[in-house]
């Protein structure tokens, strides 16, 4: 996201207007997005901006043989690491005060990975099932930080052998720009996460300023540029269609789209194009060259850095999404830290007349950063600065599955996640979900307490997938579960439980898929009631085998119940900033929402002639569903699953499953 600008390359006040376009887009989307819906593409505008002044910046030096490797990334440190650093370190100790442990232990790994410029590929490891919430990950604005410094570890070196080889640079560019634009396409349609955070699928984008670099370097191409610029009209014309285009992006590019894609075409040829312009078309001169543009501009690094973190601290100390006047207010206190910023750090550090031991003393501080927020991961967030609530620390997010589970092979295949045996050969399979899962520590525990009572057991789970044949998410995410070919191989079953987040998964975004169609589930719609016939024939398969079918119902759902909202901060107590609060869900509530699920499962499973397991009846009252437990354990460890602390010694009711033939 920053300049890079030397002496011999042409100053362009324009470029850091066009700066000042992508910031305050990303700036509006992250305060606004129902408003700015696409103005998370400011970051593919930074992408050829970079582009265009790295490839310039190198393709200069390697003209005049000038070209150092070690001169160019001791730039990019002096550039990139004193307002990173101080951003970095600034977050963390706030975040001392006011961060459970879980949440430091994230951020401490975000710092280490940031500082390595590497965040695109964490974040993209952790965007799975268990994704922790966006809007609490307080550098998730550095995965494109990432991006652009993996592309400069590599692209100097393409380069300079391009050089040495006597290889054309715009062969080269256009080669690898294809390449990565073909991944680009083919990842979002397979993977989105892949496609959003992956360095392969985003070069491209700074190659299209790669190509602008190079016009702007070959002299037949800059005398070609240059004779179409001359063509006011012509220019004029480029640059209109340029903001066009990224008008179009920012109001037309939302977050249900395929992005990148195709759709990522929008910004950056619109950046393209108004680079190409030229710094003397009318809209370049007057809108981005116009002194408050330039100076947004000049900001617009510690302006990307500052912002999402105070952002996402506004987030947790509001326990929600602030009001428009708390962010607003956090934008405007944004603009007065990165001036600050500017002024006070990086301009100084750039003036310095000891470049040499200004990059060795960033280096030096980075280790010393990434060192502490290292030991604060191993130590997973030093509980201990939490006497008060170390108990809701460790329920975040908390999982123990698959805890002791052997892999279940049969014939050489992998099923599922695995079981463990008790010394009765009488075994349970489970069937289901993460919803299913949850439950591991208590089974655990019933066996290891009472191994000669309790049953061997089966887990047959897949995250996120309904127990029902023929319902997915997507037909490309779900298998069919594999339970008969288990009870076939293995005649010790004698007790089946089927359970999952019925509450969620019945109540839309899973489909029903027959004969090449597709019908939504949601209340009283086609999809829903084929789902509950095609479970109902589930159940009758497993009664035809003589089973003891179990259906366990959903526990409560709803982020009420999430461990992280029993922690409120307030400011005016610093520096004890955390405090602890009751939360609950009404039973009510709940019940208008889902009642209807849950009484066509309890109907379902009287007429097939099962039991069924209601863990509400367990663990609501007549009138809530308490996020805590008498001993002020949390009974959740997110808006969706149990905590496994709870389970174990509070989840009696599924026993009956485990106790007996």
């Amino acid at each position: 996201m920053r300049s890079t600008s030397i002496q011999e390359i042409h100053y362009r006040p324009d470029i850091d207007g066009l700066r000042a376009i992508a910031v305050l887009s990303v700036i509006g989307f992250h305060v606004a997005p129902n408003t700015i819906k696409g103005g998370f593409i400011g970051v593919d505008i930074f992408f050829v901006i970079s582009g265009f002044l790295i490839t310039s910046i190198i393709l200069s030096d390697l003209s005049r043989s000038r070209f150092s490797f070690i001169d160019f990334y001791s730039r990019r440190v002096r550039r990139i690491f004193p307002a990173l650093l101080l951003v970095m370190a600034a977050a963390y100790i706030f975040g001392w005060f006011a961060l459970l442990a879980q949440e430091l232990t994230q951020l401490s790994k975000h710092i280490v990975s940031g500082s390595l410029f590497i965040s695109n590929l964490v974040l993209w490891n952790e965007s799975g099932y268990f994704d922790n919430f966006v809007d609490r990950k307080l550098f998730l604005n550095l995965w494109s930080l990432g991006v652009e410094e993996q592309f400069y570890l590599f692209w100097p070196l393409i380069l300079y052998a391009g050089m040495r080889f006597k290889v054309s640079f715009l062969k080269i560019i256009i080669s690898i720009l294809l390449i990565s634009f073909s991944w680009n396409i083919y990842q979002t349609h397979i993977n989105a996460s892949a496609a959003f955070y992956s360095p392969l699928t985003r070069f491209w984008e700074l190659l299209i300023g790669a190509i602008l670099g190079y016009f702007s370097f070959d002299k037949k191409c800059t005398s070609k540029v240059e004779s179409n610029k001359s063509n006011s009209l012509r220019a004029n014309l480029c640059s209109l269609v340029g903001f066009l285009l990224i008008t179009l992006g920012i109001f037309l590019i939302d977050k249900q789209r395929i992005f990148p894609g195709w759709w990522a075409m929008l910004p950056t040829i619109g950046a393209a194009l108004i680079i190409w312009a030229g710094e003397k078309t009318f809209l370049n001169k007057h809108i981005l060259g116009n002194r408050l543009s330039v100076s947004i501009g000049l900001i617009s690094y510690p302006l990307y850095l500052w912002h999402w973190p105070l952002l996402v601290y506004g987030n947790i100390i509001n326990s929600s999404t602030p009001s428009y006047t708390i962010r607003i207010g956090l934008i405007a206190l944004t603009f007065c830290l990165s001036i600050a910023t500017y002024f006070f750090i990086e301009k100084p550090i750039r003036k310095s007349p000891h470049p040499k031991k200004i990059t060795i003393y960033l280096i030096i501080l980075s280790i010393l950063l990434m060192g502490i927020a290292a030991v604060t991961f191993f130590q997973d967030g030093f509980v201990y600065r939490e006497k008060n609530f170390s108990k809701i620390s460790r329920a975040v997010d908390a999982s123990a599955f698959p805890g002791q589970l052997k892999e279940l092979k049969i014939n050489g295949r992998s099923y599922g996640y695995g079981f463990q045996n008790s010394n009765n050969e009488v075994t349970t399979l489970f069937i289901g979900d993460s919803n299913v899962a949850h439950y591991y520590p208590r089974v655990n525990e019933v066996l290891t307490q009472r191994p000669n009572e309790s049953n061997s057991i089966i887990f047959l789970v897949q995250h996120g997938c309904l127990p029902i044949p023929k319902v997915f998410s997507d037909v490309n995410q779900c298998k069919v579960m594999d339970a008969l070919d288990i009870i076939k191989a293995n005649k010790n079953i004698k007790n089946v439980v089927i359970g999952s987040r019925w509450f969620g998964h019945l109540n839309g975004g899973y489909y029903y898929f027959s004969n090449g169609k597709k019908y939504p589930i949601e209340r009283d719609s086609i999809g829903y009631r084929l789902a509950l016939a095609e479970l109902e024939s589930f159940i009758k398969n497993f009664k035809l085998e003589g089973k003891k079918v179990f259906l366990l119902l959903s526990s409560p759902i709803g982020e009420e119940l999430d461990p992280r909202l029993m922690a409120t901060r307030s400011l005016k107590n610093f520096p004890t900033i955390i405090s602890v609060k009751e939360s609950h869900i009404n039973l009510k509530s709940l019940m208008s929402e889902y009642g209807f699920i849950r009484n066509d499962l309890k109907e379902l499973a009287k007429s097939t002639g099962i039991t069924y397991i209601d863990p509400v009846d367990f663990l609501c009252s007549e009138n809530t569903c308490p996020a805590m437990s008498a001993d002020g354990d949390p009974i959740y460890s997110n808006p969706n699953h149990l905590n496994p602390f709870f389970v174990k010694k509070g989840a009696s009711f599924i026993d009956q499953v485990l106790l007996g033939n």
